[in-house]
């Protein structure tokens, strides 16, 4: 994939920004490099160090573009709910299935939440907060209509919803690798376990 020199400046970035995204699926986060980029866009280092500095960066703006992409995946998985527990469900579910089809960009969110500093966290914590809010108003919503004791403070039900999902799902992601038995569980089966539980303790 070689970059036109003439391109203009933000296509160009879009550009590199698609290289990188292209090595991240394909060598995966722990292997990913700037120079992985360089060569797979055919472009000079100096080019590429002009936008991004460092790879941490690049990153950055991958885990927006991630972070979105998550954040899409719960608003289709509510749309046919009408019950706020079971758009809880249906919220943890998305959950699980982003990381099975989209494993490198779940990993790199993982990644960024740790290891992101300020400066290229901006951006992401805007949609970051978004997808908080959308998490507490289907909460708030519960809370209103009866089914979620009022009682739970709304923000430390969205951060252990969150918490607990990713948790599971750090679980599965070790375990199949280290229990030959565990790949015979049904995954799927699991996660919806797991959502029952957290949601039954919200009720009244």
């Amino acid at each position: 994939m070689k970059i036109n020199k003439h391109q203009t400046p933000e296509i160009r970035k879009q550009q590199i920004l698609l290289a990188a995204e292209i090595v991240l699926l394909k060598y995966g986060l722990q292997n990913f490099t700037i120079d992985q980029v360089i060569a797979h866009a055919q472009i000079a280092k100096g080019t590429v160090y002009k936008y991004y500095k460092t790879k941490d960066q690049l990153l950055a703006e991958l885990s927006i573009k991630s972070v979105n992409m998550m954040f899409g995946e719960f608003k289709k998985s509510v749309s046919d709910q009408e019950s706020s527990i079971s758009k809880i469900r249906a919220v943890c579910m998305a959950c699980y299935q982003f990381y099975c089809n989209n494993s490198q960009y779940y990993s790199l969110l993982n990644y960024f939440e740790q290891h992101g500093n300020e400066e290229d966290r901006e951006e992401y914590l805007k949609v970051s907060m978004a997808l908080q809010q959308f998490i507490e108003q289907i909460i708030d919503e519960g809370k209103k209509s009866g089914e979620i004791n009022p009682n739970l403070e709304t923000q430390f039900i969205d951060y252990i919803i969150w918490a607990c999902c990713v948790g599971v799902i750090q679980f599965i992601d070790s375990k199949k690798s280290i229990i030959p038995d565990f790949k015979q569980i049904n995954q799927e089966k699991l996660i919806e376990t797991f959502s029952h539980i957290i949601t039954s303790g919200l009720s009244i």
